[in-house]
């Protein structure tokens, strides 16, 4: 059953306060209103970003041996729905879980279970790097200009992330935002009132939420 509940915590900035009124002709679509980040920018480290499900990696394969006529191997494979990607080299098939870890991790495990155990080209290196990042990204839903997906490859609030959707449509119900989020087993609602938050910005009952990977955005009709 979900549960909706009153976000009591507050995440947004003071850059983000004094910004609301950009805020507003944005979210109400006015499309000649250029929109500005409020909060810190924070770029995906690709040595620290953990993959997930739908990532692509480039994985290479470079033999140290001058006269082999293969001395390189290099694809792009997704991260697949159960967290591994297979891989096919010459005859040899075989797949490793990946999900959670850095490329560099993913790197070392690959050497292990190719280079070590299966004896795939003795002395070869092995890197990996992200080729496409899919897996950080929200959802977007209902009475917005343009509802679908947003990639979550820097900080970003509920609020931004209505702006990034071209604001609101004219039938939008602007108090009764919501905002689902799986947290273990469980689906939380959290609901947002956008009407209130920009006449009672600072108060904890009407919070302007940092976004997470996953976070479904719907904006009910009125």
């Amino acid at each position: 059953m979900k549960v909706c509940v009153i976000v009591i915590a507050l995440f947004v900035t003071a850059g983000m306060l004094c910004s609301c009124t950009g805020l507003r002709e944005v979210l109400d679509t006015t499309p000649q209103v250029s929109f500005r980040l409020t909060t810190e920018i924070t770029e995906v480290d690709p040595d620290e970003f953990l993959v997930g499900v739908g990532d692509y990696l480039e994985i290479s394969i470079r033999s140290t041996d001058p006269e082999d006529d293969l001395d390189e191997y290099t694809k792009v494979l997704p991260v697949q729905p159960d967290g591994r990607v297979s891989f096919l080299y010459n005859d040899i098939t075989g797949s490793v879980y990946v999900e959670g870890m850095s490329t560099g991790e993913i790197a070392k495990l690959m050497y292990k279970e190719l280079i070590q155990k299966k004896g795939i080209k003795p002395g070869a290196t092995i890197t990996v790097l992200l080729a496409s990042i899919r897996s950080r990204s929200i959802s977007i839903m209902g009475e917005v200009q343009t509802p679908g997906a947003l990639m979550l490859l820097e900080a970003m609030t509920i609020v931004e992330a209505l702006a990034r959707s071209g604001g609101f449509s004219e039938y939008a119900d602007k108090r009764g935002i919501l905002l689902f989020r799986r947290e273990g087993n469980k689906e939380i609602c959290y609901k947002f009132n956008y009407k209130y938050w920009i006449k009672k910005q600072g108060d904890s009952k009407y919070v302007n939420m940092q976004l997470q990977p996953g976070d479904i955005i719907v904006v009910p009709e009125q």
